[in-house]
């Protein structure tokens, strides 16, 4: 008749030594038609107690080291885990710094754009300014150098007609000396002219500095928040970057108390 085992063992040598089949069934009987089955060629020797002690010894120090270091690694991930709910913390009881960023960003775009519209309204009162400063550079070609304003001029032309009258000149000089007089004539005209276009420069100038009154201080307060926000920016994604290296270690010991657990579990079996 077969023989089933009842009971599980944790190994051969636990069913060698403490199984049913060694106190029998009590039922068991021998008849004229049973059959008997033959010797087995190869013979199964009782095992080596010293050695299976051995290497049961050698296991279970192997699952004490196991467990030794699934217990360490629990340790370190809870450290880590904590880590990171202290950085998820951090901040707590003030404005949270993704708000203050944004706030930040806000206010610098409307710096930005009050600084846009101050240059605009400048560039549109100096829009003529470059053609008038030509045009002036044009005019003062035509004005002597002696005499750059008008009440200037009759003394210039005085002092001229002097030299004719009282030195010896040579045809050349007299030709040069009677060109000034007719040119310091007619620069009034140019100079009439060019004081308008200084005045309109001035006037230009002066609406300049009033559109630009506030120009200053929105620079300032543009530079200082800007290098706040580049902190804040910087902090956020140091702040990032620590909370990203954190679930990698994380996974990392998972995957390493997994691996721990697997090689356990098949020294068990």
């Amino acid at each position: 008749m077969d023989f089933k085992e009842t009971k599980k063992f944790k190994s051969k040598w636990e069913e060698y030594r403490l199984g049913d089949w060694r106190r029998g069934s009590g039922k068991t009987f021998v008849t004229l038609e049973t059959v008997i089955p033959p010797m087995p060629e190869k013979l199964q020797s009782p095992p080596d107690e010293a050695t299976f002690h051995k290497k049961l010894l050698e296991i279970e120090d192997k699952i004490k080291s196991i467990g030794q270091d699934l217990e360490d690694k629990k340790t370190e991930f809870d450290g880590k885990l904590q880590e990171k709910i202290q950085a998820q913390k951090a901040g707590d009881g003030g404005p949270s710094p993704s708000k203050d960023i944004n706030a930040n960003f806000q206010r610098l775009a409307e710096l930005k754009k009050q600084r846009k519209k101050i240059y605009d309204d400048q560039e549109a009162v100096t829009a003529g300014t470059a053609e008038l400063t030509a045009k002036r550079d044009r005019l003062s070609k035509k004005i002597d150098k002696e005499a750059q304003r008008e009440d200037q001029i009759p003394k210039a032309v005085k002092q001229t007609q002097k030299a004719l009258e009282t030195q010896t000149l040579d045809g050349k000089r007299e030709r040069e000396l009677l060109a000034r007089i007719k040119f310091l004539k007619a620069s009034a005209e140019f100079i009439r002219e060019r004081e308008v276009i200084d005045e309109t420069l001035r006037q230009h100038n002066d609406e300049k500095k009033k559109i630009g009154a506030d120009l200053p201080r929105i620079k300032k307060e543009i530079k200082e928040l800007s290098e706040i926000v580049d902190q804040q920016k910087k902090a956020r994604d140091e702040k990032q970057e620590s909370r990203e290296t954190l679930e990698k270690e994380l996974d990392k010991i998972n995957e390493r108390r997994k691996r721990a657990r697997d090689e356990r579990d098949k020294l068990y079996k």
